[in-house]
Order: structure tokens, then C-alpha cells, then sequence
């Protein structure tokens, strides 16, 4: 099978069909990991929290997903992050934290 689109539209639509062990996060977990093409809407439905990653940035909705990486500096100067890499009970309490 050849598949000629982005990574991710073959992971989030196709893998599933090419292994129908393969899992789709649901749309809850997935805002806190990454956005894209919606930055607005993603934090409007993320409840106003940010995500670990924001892709193409620059591509959509430019002044408002800088206004996030600006919002991300000014959290993380007023209280650094306390974990470290690969922590693996903190990964699962953000993951779980509604």
C-alpha cells in the first residue's frame, strides 16, 4: 500500500484500516497533546488550557497562535517547570488533568 498525503492524515484515517488493533485518541486527549489548522477553536474547546505542541504556528492564525507561545513564556517564567524529561507519573497526570 502507497499512500500519498501527510503523516498525519494516514495516522488519524488510514493506519486503523491498515491495523485494526491501531487506536485513535479521542478528541479530549488529542487537544492536550498538539494543534494545527484551528488554534482558536482548539483553545476554545481545550477549555482554555494549552497544548504540549502547537504545529505551523506560523501558517494559521498567525497573531492569535503567537499569542499563545507568548502566553506559554509568561507561565513558564512565573513558575518553571518542576519535572523532569520522561517522568512518567507526571506525563499520566497531564494526560488525566480535566
Amino acid at each position: 500500500m502507497v499512500f500519498d498525503g501527510y503523516c498525519d492524515t494516514f495516522w488519524c484515517r488510514m493506519a486503523a484500516k491498515v491495523d485494526p488493533d491501531y487506536l485513535v485518541a479521542p478528541i479530549e486527549t488529542a487537544l492536550k497533546f498538539a494543534w494545527e489548522a484551528t488554534p482558536r477553536r482548539c483553545f476554545e474547546l481545550n477549555r482554555g488550557r494549552l497544548p504540549f505542541g502547537l504545529h505551523a504556528w506560523q501558517r494559521y492564525d498567525h497573531a492569535f497562535a503567537l499569542s499563545l507561545i507568548q502566553m506559554a513564556d509568561a507561565l513558564r517564567a512565573e513558575d518553571p517547570p518542576k519535572q523532569t524529561l520522561h517522568d512518567s507519573a507526571a506525563d499520566k497526570q497531564f494526560m488525566d488533568d480535566d
